[in-house]
């Protein structure tokens, strides 16, 4: 290729991959169709019912987790959406992480989400658009 062509030619778009992190399969299924409908350059929004499961992925360096605070309510021994975000910010320090909860942030005792650097939209009906702008904002 000469130099002029370089200089024309289109950038590829970046792939982009979202995770979530979600033990209710429907509402994460529903959220997955939203996610892809509003990003046409995502290259992947993959589910996982449980944090154990996402940490073993996490090579993949998703450009946005998104993860439910209250994890492990259908498997008994799962880990909480808490402790999936620490595990996940000792392995990617810089992981963009979106935590979804039906309660209010205030209602969560502010020692438990201290140090743990993430964006909270409680699950309501603007969530979906909330998580949208965050994911935009980070890209």
């Amino acid at each position: 290729m000469t130099f002029t062509t370089n200089i024309f030619k289109p950038k590829e778009k970046k792939s982009k991959t979202i995770f979530i992190v979600e033990d209710n399969p429907v509402f994460a299924k529903v959220l997955k169709t939203y996610l892809l409908a509003k990003f046409t350059d995502v290259e992947d929004v993959i589910i996982f019912p449980a944090g154990e499961v996402c940490l073993t992925q996490m090579h993949l360096n998703p450009a946005a987790i998104i993860i439910d605070y209250f994890l492990g309510t259908t498997c008994d021994d799962a880990v909480t959406g808490l402790e999936t975000i620490v595990q996940i910010k000792a392995q990617k320090s810089q992981a963009n992480i979106i935590v979804l909860s039906a309660w209010r942030e205030e209602e969560i005792p502010l020692e438990t989400i201290k140090g743990h650097d993430y964006s909270y939209v409680e699950k309501n009906v603007e969530a979906f658009k909330r998580v949208e702008r965050l994911i935009r904002v980070s890209w």
